[in-house]
């Protein structure tokens, strides 16, 4: 965490409404979901991923078993190898790809919604 706090294009933010987190998500050119697995987050679902998908954002993640299902709009990444060419690859997505991570998003807020209604 020292190394990552150290360079000088790696920024902590600290906790922030959620009602200002797209306006962070639009200047990120690649969301990242840097996950330790551990017992606890091994079987979790990060939420945070539909924020990205629903701001359009390429999307890397840690191989959760949650994400498995979703690794055709998400990709997954173990190793550093992994994650330079998923983030390259991302760098680079096209129109296309980012109208399925919006239609994932927008699916997820469907399903949100009639959850509520119940």
């Amino acid at each position: 965490m020292k190394k990552l706090q150290a360079r000088s294009n790696v920024y902590f933010l600290g906790w922030k409404p959620a009602s200002e987190v797209p306006h962070y998500i639009k200047g990120m050119n690649v969301c990242m979901m840097c996950y330790v697995i551990n017992d606890w987050n091994y079987y979790g679902y990060p939420l945070k991923m539909h924020e990205y998908l629903a701001c359009g954002k390429p999307t890397v993640s840690k191989g959760l078993p949650a994400l498995r299902e979703l690794e055709w709009v998400v990709s997954i990444a173990d190793e550093a190898d992994e994650w330079i060419r998923a983030i390259e690859h991302g760098l680079t997505m096209k129109e296309d790809n980012r109208e399925k991570c919006l239609g994932v998003a927008k699916e997820n807020s469907l399903h949100i919604s009639k959850m509520r209604t119940v």
